[in-house]
């Protein structure tokens, strides 16, 4: 009964010329070409359903095997914004583990409970590396699975250069993934 209230709020901001930060689960700012590629996977997807204000999707990659743990289908989708920053939506098999930081935020995706009633984390470095870890890099925990984990990363821990997006904005990101068709 929401959804299409959402949808006609979203639709009457962006008629009347008024910012919108966010995205319907089913398209994430994708084109129809993008999602053909991530459905071709036969993986499920989990797509963003806040993107903030100005951000539009630069690059969606896929692989059919990658190397462990990602020896699976998977995809990444980056997004970035004009300021400098970025940040993707990965997918791995899982089995990978989160740093030794102080710098860390709980996160509770409505969509994927955390196993055993404990919140997900996204982890951040500050100007400085941290051991394994470049600076102004951040990534959450990997959510949902199995078979699929879903995580957000941004800054240093992208490829590329890019500016580190603030924890609480990949916070309301990472609680907003859900699952599509």
């Amino acid at each position: 009964m929401h959804r299409p209230l959402a949808i006609v709020v979203t639709a009457a901001l962006t008629a009347c010329g008024a910012p919108t930060d966010s995205a319907a689960p089913e398209t994430a700012l994708l084109t129809t070409d993008h999602r053909a590629q991530l459905d071709s996977l036969g993986i499920p997807i989990a797509l963003p359903t806040h993107v903030p204000a100005g951000f539009q999707v630069a690059r969606v990659a896929t692989h059919e095997v990658g190397p462990a743990p990602m020896d699976m289908p998977g995809y990444t989708i980056r997004y970035v914004h004009e300021s400098g920053e970025c940040f993707t939506i990965e997918t791995a098999r899982g089995g990978l583990g989160g740093p030794v930081t102080e710098r860390q935020l709980a996160i509770y995706p409505d969509a994927f409970p955390a196993p055993a009633d404990m919140p997900y984390l996204i982890y951040w470095t500050g100007d400085e590396a941290e051991p394994g870890f470049r600076p102004r890099s951040l990534f959450s925990d990997w959510i949902g699975g199995p078979p699929v984990f879903y995580r957000i990363a941004s800054g240093g821990a992208v490829a590329g250069d890019c500016a580190r997006i603030d924890p609480e904005v990949a916070s309301r990101i990472a609680e907003s993934l859900r699952p599509v068709s």
